[in-house]
């Protein structure tokens, strides 16, 4: 791993720097005893250091790879399984939060094989996204995979790491300027046990759920004493209905208030339609059509008929 000096005049670049040398894993398998395991798949405890000693030494990697497994083939050819999550360091303050990158201009996800670099078999995308330092929603990379010829103690991977500050590519080839090590605790290899005999059934899942439905109508319509108007709506609640299934409402077109002593005429119209799920509506008018002989709170009533069709 290359030692980088970086002026620390500013936060901003200070933070930038740093986030450019954690950005780009860089994967070659280094000279190492190797240990025997059995053809399987292991779990292993594995670190994934992307340090940088300016600004007192900072560790991009460790909080970026969260599981290691391996399939170790007959042939000796193991197949490594990396997941990485989105996370962050503070930097004098300043915090850069970091994630892998794929789609970022000049990105490359590779790893070393012996002396050959290598594209890696596959990566997976995340459904949650992380913000890059223009301000985009980025789809991090969650994991990756990749095959090598033999077990080693160490790997140098490629892998362009990111955040809301900069990026910069690590590793990818011997030329690179950064560089990121995985090493592998083989002492730790745990066997993933794996059934001697599989076999499959189905079950036939049943959900019983009764129909039923409410309408929620306004306990009071208030006319505006200006407009002598008064719109409302009643709504489908909880509609749990069969197919083609609907309800219908009917209500009194036409109604009187009175103040108990004088009358006055009013008119009501409800829009027709049919309610057939949850959130459904349906607006209502009412007009007051005549003229008060006298002041006071007039009132009077509208019937709603709620008709269930069941097809």
């Amino acid at each position: 791993m290359h030692n980088t000096k970086f002026r620390t005049g500013k936060i901003a670049a200070v933070c930038t720097a740093a986030v450019m040398m954690a950005s780009s894993l860089g994967i070659s398998a280094f000279a190492a005893e190797t240990q025997t395991l059995e053809a399987g798949k292991y779990t292993v405890n594995s670190d994934l250091s992307c340090y940088v000693t300016a600004m007192d030494g900072v560790e991009f990697g460790k909080p970026l790879l969260t599981k290691t497994e391996v399939t170790v083939n007959e042939d000796g050819t193991a197949k490594f399984d990396l997941s990485f999550t989105k996370s962050s360091v503070t930097i004098y303050s300043v915090t850069c939060d970091t994630f892998v990158d794929a789609s970022a201009d000049g990105a490359v996800l590779n790893y070393k094989d012996g002396s050959e670099w290598k594209a890696v078999d596959s990566y997976k995308l995340s459904t949650d996204t992380a913000l890059n330092s223009k301000n985009e929603s980025v789809n991090y990379v969650e994991s990756i995979s990749f095959t090598v010829s033999s077990i080693a103690d160490t790997y140098n991977l490629g892998m362009y790491v990111n955040s809301n500050v900069m990026g910069v590519q690590f590793g990818g080839s011997d030329s690179a300027k950064y560089a990121a090590t995985l090493t592998v605790d083989w002492s730790s290899a745990a066997k993933i046990k794996t059934a001697d005999k599989t076999s499959s059934q189905s079950a036939t899942v049943k959900y019983n759920v009764e129909e039923g439905y409410e309408v929620s109508i306004p306990a009071e319509i208030t006319v505006d004493t200006d407009t002598k108007t008064a719109n409302y709506s009643v709504q489908a609640k909880k509609f749990v209905l069969p197919e083609n299934a609907y309800v219908t409402l009917t209500a009194n077109e036409n109604g009187s208030l009175s103040n108990g002593k004088d009358s006055l005429a009013f008119t009501n119209e409800l829009a027709a339609g049919n309610l057939t799920k949850t959130g459904d509506n349906l607006n209502g008018k009412v007009t007051v059509t005549g003229e008060p002989a006298s002041a006071g709170e007039y009132t009077g009533t509208v019937d709603f008929t709620i008709n269930y069709f069941a097809k």
